[in-house]
């Protein structure tokens, strides 16, 4: 083979127009000859459109006599003066990336992974960060339902960018919840359910079944009882979209809920209400942790959420307060606390919406805040507060509403329902803005699960609901 090759070459030395003498393969599509150089081609002037072996593959020659490609040089395939081969894409993994990120040492060139024989495992191989073959070729840390690679922190694989992230809903983490503290899914065989005819008819039951971190599903009943939970506790308590459990304290010795420290909880689509005592709130948070989602605590004549110690609080599409005189909805002492689409209500008397003491970190945004008492409804001088509606004049990106003149704005401010009604000021429909991140995206739904705009910089109704 090789000296019918050289008889080749002896006739090719003769083409000062071959492609090996001008520019390769640029020569070839220059020309519009074909796409590639060979040097074991003597029509065309070498030029051919498929891609040559590496035998055949040629670079340009400085000095024709010296001849074209591999077969005419000295020998040696690595020398780049005497006819070496042309320079490959790649010879090495490293210097392939993105869609192509393998290199075929046979051809030289940077391949996707799904030209592998195990594609996920090559990539696996690749890199322990990115263990996936992905559609586009490229190895990705997780794609679809290929998400083996995500847990801990980052348990949910984003589609768009095939990174794991942190959850940021509930239905991402199965039977369980998610820890939006930390983006942890809560463990799926720690999940128990209470309600009636279950295994727990009672919620402290149930929270006793659990250890250190566990999802209780609260169905529909009402529960006559106050719980505490301290020390380093997890625990989430998920009620189903279709059902509204009642949580309330008939003995009014302590409230509902009280979260000490190191504990941390997570609440959904529950309501505290009818705490008979007139000394303690519906939930005390001292110096614990607690995240609120579509929950109501209205309705408790000791008010509705009391921090202190330290506690940390986010409240998202919350009804708070009520038509309770002397009660504050919100009142904050040491302690930081995040508002975000939520209604925050008072009755007369000393009573206030939000009320804050000292050494405090409050912020509030696209919130409704009300209260039937003469006094301003917001006593907190520190908060920043903005795409919200108050009565009170706050300025900047907050609505004024003046004064309420009743209760006629609501559905049922006396038992503590604080959907708006049909004469509620329109002014509030364009207050608030949807925003992203924060940690998370503002929600997607009101209190109800019914839709807000999902759209950056979008208006939207202030408050928990959207009529």
């Amino acid at each position: 083979m090789l000296a019918g090759v050289f008889i080749g070459l002896a006739c090719w030395r003769e083409d000062a127009e071959h492609c090996s003498y001008n520019d390769g393969d640029s020569s070839c599509q220059a020309r519009g000859l074909g796409q590639f150089c060979s040097a074991c081609e003597s029509s065309n002037h070498g030029c051919v459109d498929a891609r040559p072996s590496e035998d055949c593959a040629a670079t340009p020659e400085e000095d024709p006599a010296s001849g074209p490609g591999p077969i005419g040089g000295d020998g040696d395939e690595e020398s780049t003066g005497g006819g070496g081969p042309v320079a490959s894409e790649c010879a090495a993994n490293a210097e392939c990336s993105g869609a192509t990120p393998f290199c075929d040492t046979g051809s030289g060139q940077c391949v996707s992974c799904e030209a592998m024989a195990q594609p996920d495992d090559a990539c696996a191989g690749l890199s322990a960060a990115a263990s996936v073959c992905g559609s586009t070729g490229a190895c990705v840390q997780c794609e679809g339902e290929k998400a083996s690679a995500c847990g801990g922190t980052t348990p949910v694989c984003d589609g768009a960018a095939n990174v794991c992230v942190g959850c940021s809903a509930h239905d991402q983490c199965g039977p369980a919840a998610c820890n939006f503290f930390t983006g942890a899914c809560l463990p799926e065989d720690a999940v128990v359910e209470v309600g009636s005819g279950l295994e727990f008819a009672q919620l402290s039951a149930a929270l006793d079944a659990l250890g250190a971190e566990g999802t209780i599903i609260v169905h529909a009943g009402n529960y006559d009882e106050s719980i505490a939970i301290d020390g380093e506790r997890t625990i989430a308590f998920v009620a189903p979209a279709s059902e509204l459990p009642v949580w309330w304290a008939s003995v009014g010795a302590a409230p509902q809920l009280t979260v000490g420290a190191g504990a941390a909880v997570l609440m959904d689509h529950i309501q505290l209400s009818g705490n008979v005592s007139l000394a303690h709130p519906g939930l005390l948070v001292q110096s614990g942790r607690v995240w609120l989602d579509r929950t109501r605590v209205v309705n408790n004549p000791g008010g509705g959420i009391e921090l202190v110690d330290g506690a940390e609080l986010t409240l998202r599409n919350g009804f708070v307060g009520g038509d309770d005189n002397d009660a504050v909805a919100l009142s904050v002492e040491g302690s930081d606390a995040r508002v975000i689409y939520s209604t925050l209500a008072a009755g007369f008397g000393d009573a206030a919406a939000l009320r804050c003491g000292l050494g405090v970190f409050v912020q509030a945004r696209n919130s409704l805040f009300v209260g039937r008492t003469a006094a301003d409804e917001i006593q907190c001088a520190t908060a920043l507060i903005d795409h919200s509606a108050m009565e009170m004049d706050l300025g900047g990106t907050n609505q004024t509403l003046g004064v309420m003149p009743d209760t006629s704005w609501f559905q049922g401010y006396g038992v503590g329902d604080l959907h708006l009604s049909s004469m509620a000021p329109s002014t509030i429909g364009t207050t608030a803005q949807w925003q992203t991140g924060e940690p998370l995206d503002d929600p997607p739904t009101d209190i109800d699960w019914d839709q807000r705009p999902a759209m950056a910089g979008a208006a939207d109704y202030a408050g928990a609901d959207v009529p």
